[in-house]
């Protein structure tokens, strides 16, 4: 729907990680994305020229689930595995 939307110039930008796009608009396997987010985003880019569209420079942030969440719990950082109900003192 989204690429649609863009191709048919009824809105000028949609924010979107480039593996997403790979997935969801050209449809590549998972497997078939590089894992570098540089490579990423010149493989959507080249697919988003094909369709007369340009893809933005990537931005400074990174995905949330790019690494592995954690917990501020009293100064200390315990990843999210770790993550236990604390004990009332």
């Amino acid at each position: 729907m989204a690429l649609k939307t863009l191709k048919s110039g009824q809105i000028s930008g949609y924010p979107e990680y480039a593996s997403t796009a790979l997935t969801s608009f050209f449809g590549l396997e998972p497997e078939e994305v590089p894992a570098d987010a540089t490579e990423a985003w010149e493989k959507a880019n080249a697919e988003f020229e094909k369709e007369g569209l340009e893809a933005f420079e990537p931005t400074p942030f990174a995905s949330a689930n790019a690494g592995r969440p954690a917990q501020i719990d009293g100064g200390k950082v315990r990843p999210e595995n770790d993550l236990r109900p604390r004990r009332r003192q």
